[in-house]
């Protein structure tokens, strides 16, 4: 692949990371009744699905850093540009994929990452 297609991918990805770490740290404003005295809902699978996001878009841009991205971490074979554009932070191609790129499956929680804590 060549340095401009790496560096548009690279743009897109940083953007796209950019965008989930505002949703993620989007203060949520709440005002509880002094009367009713409930708290602040709790937070939803959406803000981890966006975390999980944000992780995976950051390996991708690490195998940008290493030269390895676009080629399946399964079977070793380059990645159809045409799944790049639709999933640009996948790992997979398309055979190899184990059920989805965009988010958690049921029962796949995940926390928010520690370097999001760290911003």
């Amino acid at each position: 692949m060549n340095f401009a297609i790496l560096q548009n991918y690279r743009r897109r990805l940083t953007s796209k990371a950019a965008e989930l770490r505002r949703k993620i740290w989007k203060p949520r404003l709440f005002h509880a009744s002094r009367r009713t005295r409930k708290y602040p809902p709790q937070p939803t699978l959406t803000l981890n699905e966006h975390a999980r996001l944000w992780a995976e878009i950051q390996a991708a841009l690490r195998r940008i850093d290493c030269g390895v991205f676009g080629v399946c971490e399964s079977c070793r074979q380059p990645i159809p540009p045409e799944r790049l554009k639709a999933v640009p932070w996948t790992r997979y191609c398309v055979h190899c994929r184990p059920g989805g790129d965009s988010g958690p499956g049921p029962g796949n929680a995940l926390l928010v990452p520690r370097q999001l804590l760290a911003a």
